[in-house]
């Protein structure tokens, strides 16, 4: 079986799998990067505050000085403290969802919804030309004007999101849907 990893840290998973004769291919989504700085002088401070193994890794490169007491989020990131010698003040007893799940007795569940039930989703990109001509007589307006309104009602869209306006927006938004659709479906273009 073959599996594809995309985790920065992932390779003690990786060799778990490999273990277990999964073919395992470890690609990284995402690049951490340390910003490059001055040293990193943080003494005259009550309290440092560390969210990730990353930091803790990054301020122990750049660390001029002594260290106030630190607080950690989560039992990883106080594992790569102690790993630098150093005990942590403060561990967040919740670090992840997954844990306040498991404390809390959650078990999330997958998204159920049937296809044509999602709203603004990909499909609604697209026209269905399928739909009756009957739409098309509920309005008044002629099929050769309708390009240059529709034209008109995009810049007004667009005017209507430059003044923050997206609810507006989005309704214009739907009546040009609604309008490309009578058109498609009269045969305009």
């Amino acid at each position: 079986m073959k599996v594809a990893l995309t985790g920065t840290r992932a390779e003690p998973l990786a060799d778990l799998l490999r273990a277990e004769l999964f073919e395992v291919l470890h690609r990284p989504l995402v690049r951490i990067e340390p910003f490059e700085g001055p040293p990193i002088r943080v003494a005259d401070y009550d309290w440092l505050v560390l969210t990730s193994r990353n930091a803790v890794e990054c301020l122990f490169r750049r660390l001029d000085g002594p260290l106030p007491r630190l607080a950690v989020i989560g039992p990883g990131t106080a594992q790569a403290l102690r790993a630098r010698g150093v005990e942590p003040t403060l561990v967040a007893r919740r670090a992840t969802q997954e844990e306040y799940n498991r404390l809390h007795g959650i078990t999330p569940k997958t998204i159920e919804k049937a296809i044509a039930a999602l709203e603004g989703s990909a499909q609604d990109d697209f026209v269905d030309v399928t739909k009756p001509a009957k739409k098309a007589k509920e309005i008044d307006i002629p099929l050769e004007e309708l390009p240059q309104i529709i034209s008109a009602m995009r810049r007004e869209m667009f005017d209507l999101s430059e003044s923050l306006e997206f609810e507006k927006a989005a309704a214009l938004r739907d009546k040009i849907k609604d309008l490309e659709e009578i058109r498609l479906s009269l045969g305009g273009r």
